[in-house]
């Protein structure tokens, strides 16, 4: 399991939301078993073994136990803020484009105990972000984050990763915006604590654990820090998780799909082909 591939839409990993360590986990663990060109529907039960989330995070069966009995209890009631223009259309109602749409992760949990096994389906609002996806989103390995101890950690690298591929490997984000993502606008209010509690162990886990060597500077308005600006690069060996970089098929359109088709080839077939999903 901790060789799975997350695919997740940018603008979910962009999105306002609070989830313990554990249960992101587990969401990533469940959204590394997708198949991000084979549809998904919220119906469907995605399931994870007490004996895969141990390897998978280095822990005993014992603990693996624990946790996903208590993620059981709490994945149900957790939520994500997302902005009404990310949605698709079909799906934004009458909202403007900057109201923020509240949705729950998940539309069912259970905790298989003949099995040993945790089952979630995701919300219809979340699907989007995780399957069919042709556009804005980032690709990246589970087993860069999975050791990683640190929520704001695993979040601040999800951030980074949308920028791997620009030349300049740089984000630079208001630390206003930063604290609305991790939920902590209550929390944390001294910036000397927000540093040692956030900053400081998303540096040391992010550098320890994944493909990224990564430094912050503090940007200040006067003598009051106003923004972050995260610097990173990959480490020597390590390579930007996409089949091929400069792949001119990534996102094919109708057009060159009809014109490169093969006999008897479906129109998803030939997409998933050219763009190198097969």
């Amino acid at each position: 399991m901790n060789k799975l591939t997350i695919y997740k839409g940018n603008d979910l990993i962009s999105a306002n939301y609070k989830l313990s360590l554990n249960e992101q986990r587990l969401i990533l663990s469940c959204i590394g078993q997708l198949k991000s060109n084979e549809p998904l529907t919220s119906d469907m039960w995605i399931e994870v073994s007490i004996s895969d989330y141990a390897k998978a995070f280095n822990i005993d069966n014992k603990r693996a136990y624990i946790e996903l009995k208590e993620i059981e209890k709490k994945l149900f009631e957790r939520y994500v803020f997302i902005d009404a223009e990310a949605l698709p259309k079909e799906t934004r109602h009458n909202f403007n484009a900057n109201h923020k749409i509240k949705t729950r992760w998940v539309s069912h949990v259970a905790y298989n105990a003949e099995e040993q096994k945790i089952a979630i389906g995701f919300a219809p609002l979340i699907i989007p972000y995780l399957s069919q996806l042709q556009k804005e989103f980032t690709k990246y390995k589970l087993e860069h984050v999975s050791q990683m101890s640190s929520i704001y950690a695993v979040r601040i690298y999800e951030i980074l990763a949308q920028h791997q591929f620009k030349d300049k490997k740089e984000v630079t984000i208001s630390l206003l915006d930063l604290r609305e993502k991790l939920q902590l606008e209550d929390k944390y209010a001294l910036f000397g604590h927000f540093t040692s509690r956030v900053l400081v162990p998303a540096e040391k886990q992010i550098n320890q654990y994944s493909n990224f060597t990564m430094q912050y500077d503090l940007i200040k308005k006067g003598r009051k820090v106003n923004a972050i600006r995260f610097k990173f690069f990959f480490k020597e060996g390590q390579e930007a998780t996409r089949a091929s970089k400069n792949n001119p098929w990534q996102h094919p359109t109708e057009k060159d799909i009809i014109k490169q088709a093969r006999p008897g080839e479906t129109y998803q077939q030939v997409r998933n082909r050219l763009a190198g999903n097969t």
